[in-house]
């Protein structure tokens, strides 16, 4: 077919024997899943992955090789990964099986409907495995790869694909149709420059992904094209200037232009910057748990009153939440003429720092003349309960001991000692903004200083200009008014830039900025314009 495929019938030509638009969305689809899985970035989980992958799913998916079947999540992804490496993994399959071992990509409808016959085949031949991601126990056992491939680098990697086509006009089926016309220009300049290593944009880089998750489609097109599988390598990441990729890049816009007469280059289909991932760091579970709002399971295991005259029987303690001096919903109360109260009395309730941060106690006399009764109030106290439930730790109840002032001149005193169990479940985080003015004065941040920025892709100015910029600082204080997040708002002119770095403590969490126009597609390019 390569001599008869030329400029004039390139695109009646090259066909796909997949529907590449719908392989495309089915491709976003499980990056979503796994973008959204925090257990995707952690090494040990991968290296788990990859054990499952080589030892347990390919030797089933080789047994059943007439059905092409859904992985569990966790081998889902590695075998993702694998399959753009088309040409290692069609020789793996052959060398370890004798035979290529087919897959496709399937719409999470078609994944839940077929996930199940993959689940019972695998319970057949590993009845001691798991299948589900969630039961995988936690250590790694030993095992050496006969597979030549990188699987956790090709894993690692793929996760910075995954940030470059995460926009939403990746979605969008007009833009996607021009991708796949774009994909066939690409594979119709390999085939006039064989030797050429050729750098697509990221909308064509998706179609040819989503190609090369058919494998057995994928070589039967590619070969029929280019006489052999068209190889995907993407372990070439320098993009430093004189670097492999830069002057592949540089090659292909050339190429590009001279073969098509038409601009590479694409809007919204353009490098968007390293991804954030290793740049932040976002607090931790425990540290989330630590400013967070908690609930806690409180008992009044004893409570005695002191000071009290011995002739006053007729007494009560009611007992109120509060949220600093607002009065919440009473909670219990004791009575007299009993002095002491203990376990017996069974006095507990439910606490969450969301709503209150204190308990306020209050001595009743109470009076009864006639049939109609009343009280008079002899003293109050208050409870500070915020601490020690912020304090407890989630293992085990903690037991506080407390002596209360009800009445200073009197010497009415309540002693409580009480159990605070902390529930499992943390609350939502409170905060407070304490907001900061612009600095009158223009600061300089130079655009090159990255720990200055963090993870924001920005131009260089031109030599002798400086990055003036106005910066306005923000606090966030959590429900106990400890400070938790600094904001810092950047307004920079030079740069047409403005961004939001947010600060847990003096690591940077998380940023948010403007995005150039080249990250973004043309109206015209999309069927929706929001």
């Amino acid at each position: 077919m390569a001599e008869e495929v030329n400029m004039d019938n390139f695109e009646e030509k090259i066909t796909f024997g997949v529907d590449l638009v719908e392989a495309a969305l089915k491709q976003l689809s499980i990056i979503n899943t796994i973008e959204n899985d925090n257990r995707f970035c952690d090494d040990k989980f991968i290296q788990r992955a990859v054990q499952r992958y080589e030892k347990y799913w390919l030797p089933l998916a080789a047994e059943n090789k007439d059905k092409i079947l859904p992985a569990p999540l966790d081998v889902e992804w590695v075998w993702h990964c694998h399959l753009l490496s088309p040409v290692n993994y069609d020789e793996t399959c052959r060398e370890m099986f004798g035979q290529a071992i087919d897959h496709k990509l399937f719409s999470s409808a078609e994944r839940e409907k077929e996930i199940s016959v993959a689940k019972n085949l695998w319970k057949d031949k590993y009845p001691d495995v798991p299948f589900d991601v969630e039961e995988i126990p936690e250590e790694v056992s030993e095992f050496e790869s006969k597979i030549s491939y990188d699987l956790p680098g090709a894993a690692k990697r793929q996760r910075g694909f995954n940030y470059q086509v995460s926009l939403p006009h990746f979605k969008d089926r007009k833009y996607l149709e021009d991708a796949v016309r774009r994909y066939k220009k690409m594979l119709y300049l390999k085939l006039k420059n064989p030797g050429e290593f050729l750098v697509p944009c990221y909308d064509m880089d998706l179609v040819w992904h989503s190609h090369q998750l058919h494998p057995s489609v994928y070589k039967q097109d590619t070969e029929k094209v280019l006489g052999k599988i068209f190889n995907h390598d993407d372990s070439v990441v320098d993009r430093n200037l004189g670097s492999k990729l830069n002057k592949a890049d540089e090659k292909t816009r050339n190429l590009w232009k001279e073969t098509f007469n038409e601009n590479f280059s694409k809007a919204g289909a353009m490098f968007r910057g390293d991804p954030p991932y290793d740049s932040l760091t976002p607090p931790t579970k425990e540290e989330v748990r630590a400013f967070s709002t908690k609930i806690a399971s409180i008992n009044f295991d004893y409570v005695e009153i002191e000071g009290l005259p011995d002739e006053l029987r007729k007494f009560k303690i009611k007992i109120h939440l509060m949220a600093n001096e607002r009065e919440g919903p009473q909670v219990g109360a004791l009575r007299g003429p009993n002095r002491k109260w203990d376990k017996k009395k069974k006095l507990n309730f439910t606490f969450d720092t969301k709503s209150y941060n204190s308990i306020k106690l209050t001595l009743l006399e109470i009076h009864k003349p006639l049939c109609v009764s009343t009280s008079e109030q002899l003293g109050q106290c208050v409870f500070q309960m915020l601490e020690h439930v912020e304090n407890a730790p989630i293992e085990n109840e903690t037991e506080i001991s407390e002596i209360l002032t009800v009445d200073e001149e009197r010497q009415i005193r309540i002693q409580i000692k009480a159990s605070v169990k902390l529930a499992a479940k943390i609350g939502p985080c409170l905060l407070f903004l304490k907001n900061g003015n612009y600095d009158n004065r223009i600061c300089i941040m130079p655009e090159h200083v990255k720990q200055m920025w963090g993870p924001i892709p920005l131009p260089r100015l031109p030599t002798g200009k400086d990055n003036q910029c106005i910066v306005a600082t923000h606090k966030f204080l959590n429900h106990n008014g400890d400070l938790t997040f600094t904001c810092r708002v950047i307004h920079s002119l030079p740069l047409l830039l403005s961004a939001i770095q947010v600060f847990y403590h003096d690591k940077m969490a998380a940023v948010g900025h403007v995005i150039s126009t080249d990250q973004l597609p043309l109206s015209s390019e999309v069927c929706i314009i929001l």
